[in-house]
């Protein structure tokens, strides 16, 4: 399933490129590229404590538009976290790289995930769950994580309450990307593409 994903989101910005692959009678065998400069968005927030706000928005742009072109295409990343994300230190560039959790974007069912911090409470609590809700739900767990530095959704017991605290240097707009991201009924999250509307993506 992952090469066949990763092959079908090549043309979208920002997902790292699959260079071949091959199966063997017990593996299958993926070679990818291996950008130079980059590092874990995990290791580029932990050497900095926390990003200031503007970094964070010049991210989670490129995060949303990838995400709705994954899903555009029906692709579910499946464990969107900041250790499956690339970045370039120099120009905030980033990629998504590791498919191995991907899968065929639809309504799922619960118990299916990567990471639990990063995962909506319908993905913990074997509720169905659909892509968009889901990929939005992380979207707003990465903002929070680079605007604090830490991860709020440490156990279980936060994520299905949505547990979660806004910094106060956070701006109204950032804010109201973080809430709209986390609320915690999901039909009323909104998809990646209008994410990509609000006031805190605009110049």
């Amino acid at each position: 399933m992952e090469p066949y994903l990763l092959s079908k989101a090549r043309m979208v910005p920002g997902v790292i490129g699959m260079i071949e692959w091959w199966e063997t009678e017990t593996h299958v065998v993926i070679v990818m590229e291996r950008p130079a400069g980059y590092v874990s968005l995990d290791d580029f927030i932990d050497s900095r404590g926390r990003l200031e706000e503007w970094e964070a928005k010049i991210i989670m742009s490129q995060l949303t538009i990838t995400s709705n072109g994954l899903l555009d295409l029906g692709i579910f990343h499946g464990d969107m976290k900041p250790g499956n994300i690339l970045i370039n230190a120099e120009n905030l560039i980033v990629r998504f790289i590791d498919f191995g959790l991907a899968t065929v974007a639809k309504t799922l069912n619960g118990g299916r995930f990567g990471t639990a911090a990063y995962s909506s409470p319908e993905m913990l609590s074997n509720s169905s769950y659909t892509a968009q809700g889901a990929t939005v739900w992380s979207l707003g767990v990465l903002l929070l994580k680079m605007l604090t530095g830490c991860n709020q959704f440490f156990s279980y017991e936060r994520i299905l309450l949505g547990e979660h605290y806004i910094p106060s240097f956070a701006s109204n707009r950032c804010h109201k990307v973080i809430e709209r991201c986390l609320c915690m009924s999901p039909c009323r999250l909104p998809t990646t593409r209008r994410l990509l509307q609000f006031s805190f993506f605009k110049i």
